[in-house]
C-alpha cells in the first residue's frame, strides 16, 4: 500500500496565545509519556526501541537489547519471512528486533504505556472541515503522517493536513516553515 498524499498547511502560533499554550501543554503531555516509554524500555533492559505508530507519542512496539543478547526471559525475537523462510528481522548493524512473550506480563506492561493521540490536534487548532457528505462532515484524517510541531524563538510552527478556523494560527509559506524548522534544528546543535 502506497502512501496517501496528504495537503499540508503551514502556521505560526505566537507561544502566549491561546492556541500556543494549549499547543505546549500538549507537547508537555507527548514528552511525558516520551519519557514513561523511554523509563520503561531502560527497565527491561533494551538499548533502543520504536514508538507506536497509534498516536503522536509513546508508546512502545519493539525494543533492540545489545548485540551480544541472544535470548531474553519474557520477550521473542521478531520473525518474518524470507527467501528462504522465516527469519529474524534485523536493523542494518544486525541487531534483532525483540517483542514481549504473548500473553506474558511484559506485554501487558508494554500494552499498558500511554499514547498520545494527534485527535487532540484538531480541537487545539480548530481544523476546519473539508467537504461535507449528505450534510455530514467527513471525519478528520492524519493518514500515514504524524503531524510536525516545533516550538522556535516564541513561536509553535505546524504543519498540518487541514486547514485551521483559529484567529491565533498565521499561514505561512513552506518555505517559511522550511527555514523556521532548519534554524530550530540548527540552534540545537
Amino acid at each position: 500500500m502506497g502512501r496517501v498524499k496528504k495537503p499540508h498547511f503551514f502556521f505560526k502560533i505566537a507561544a502566549k496565545s491561546g492556541v500556543g499554550e494549549k499547543l505546549e501543554a500538549f507537547m508537555a503531555k507527548c514528552a511525558q509519556v516520551d519519557e514513561q516509554a523511554r523509563k520503561w524500555v531502560e527497565k527491561q533492559g533494551a538499548s533502543s526501541y520504536y514508538e507506536s505508530p497509534d498516536g503522536m507519542a509513546g508508546g512502545v512496539v519493539m525494543v533492540q537489547f545489545d548485540a551480544n543478547v541472544l535470548s531474553k526471559d519474557g520477550w521473542q525475537k521478531v520473525q518474518v519471512p524470507g527467501k528462504e523462510g522465516m527469519e529474524y528481522l534485523k536493523d542494518d548493524d544486525g541487531r534483532c528486533f525483540w517483542i514481549p512473550t504473548e500473553g506474558s506480563d511484559i506485554e501487558k506492561e508494554m500494552q499498558a504505556l500511554p499514547l498520545v493521540s494527534e485527535a487532540e490536534l484538531i480541537g487545539i487548532l480548530q481544523f476546519k472541515p473539508k467537504e461535507v457528505k449528505k450534510d455530514m462532515p467527513v471525519p478528520f484524517t492524519f493518514g500515514n503522517e504524524t503531524p510536525m510541531v516545533f516550538l522556535h524563538h516564541d513561536f509553535w510552527y505546524v504543519d498540518i493536513p487541514y486547514d485551521s478556523l483559529a484567529g491565533d494560527c498565521q499561514a505561512i509559506t513552506e518555505k517559511e516553515f522550511c527555514r523556521r524548522r532548519m534554524a530550530a534544528l540548527n540552534e540545537q546543535k
